[in-house]
């Protein structure tokens, strides 16, 4: 990694700065500062879909839709806890489409079929906040399924905590596991 740390300053390549937070998703126990932090990686499938009859805003029941512009969506998902590879199946489509189905009678024509591991954590909450040795590095991850919806929230959590320094609410913090685990 091009990761450099002094007590002032973050360097990764030609970047400075103060602090870096990383957002690797599920694959964050790989990295090497919040490797004992435990995730509960999930398999998802996702669609990418082409309709004109649907409004462009979020919509969520037994399948997620969140557009992306010009009358495409994304839509899921599933979820496979015992694999380990990220390639989409049939089954997972049929799962997608079935559910649609259901909430959303409009036409649509599938444009993209995607697999993924999501980063979901045992007590459903993110992580967020900085190393307690390494201060200027920190996580904003474990969003989990409703990823999406908590997205814009968190990030304002976090920037308010990163600029001016306000305390993260308990249930998102690492320090609610820290004590059981050294980072």
């Amino acid at each position: 990694m091009s990761l450099t740390i002094t007590s002032h300053e973050v360097g990764y390549k030609e970047l400075k700065a103060s602090k870096i937070v990383f957002c690797d998703g599920a694959y964050a126990e790989k990295a090497g500062f919040f490797q004992k932090l435990h995730f509960n990686p999930a398999k998802g499938e996702v669609l990418t879909i082409k309709t004109e009859a649907a409004p462009e805003e979020v919509f969520n029941g037994k399948v997620y839709g969140v557009p992306i512009g010009n009358g495409y969506f994304k839509v899921g998902s599933t979820y496979t806890w015992d694999e380990e590879n990220d390639l989409p199946t049939e089954g997972g489509k049929a799962e997608i489409i079935e559910k649609l189905e259901a909430i959303l009678n409009i036409p649509f024509e599938i444009v993209n079929h995607e697999a993924g591991f999501r980063p979901t954590i045992r007590d459903r909450r993110p992580y967020l906040g900085f190393h307690p040795e390494h201060t200027s590095i920190g996580i904003f991850n474990g969003l989990g399924t409703k990823g999406y919806l908590m997205a814009p929230w968190l990030s304002e959590l976090m920037t308010k905590h990163i600029v001016d320094g306000e305390e993260l609410p308990r249930d998102v913090r690492i320090s609610r596991i820290s004590k059981k685990i050294t980072l």
